[in-house]
């Protein structure tokens, strides 16, 4: 799962599509855990216990457009989108 962070309102941001079971799933209990690996050094973690308090379409396609860009270096996102794109933002409450 891709991650992004918006610093200037400090929120977790998980982009995903309506059809998927984590957008299911956050609809029904907004309540989330995410955690982390550092791909460098698997003994160093980050979890982040918190809630979702918005799900947006709005950027959503420009969104996943970004993270591809980060994360697989392509310009666009590759694989087909089967439903609309939707924005998971993430209030956190515990960061540990």
């Amino acid at each position: 799962m891709w991650i992004d962070y918006d610093a200037d309102d400090e929120r977790l941001l998980v982009n995903t599509e309506r059809h998927r079971q984590k957008a299911k799933n956050a609809e029904h209990n907004p309540a989330v855990g995410v955690s982390m690996t550092d791909p460098d050094d698997p003994y160093r973690r980050l979890s982040v216990i918190g809630d979702v308090e918005e799900r947006t379409t709005d950027g959503a396609r420009a969104h996943i457009d970004e993270l591809a860009q980060r994360y697989m270096d392509v310009d666009e996102y590759p694989n087909p989108i089967e439903s609309e794109r939707v924005i998971l933002r993430i209030r956190p409450a515990r960061v540990m």
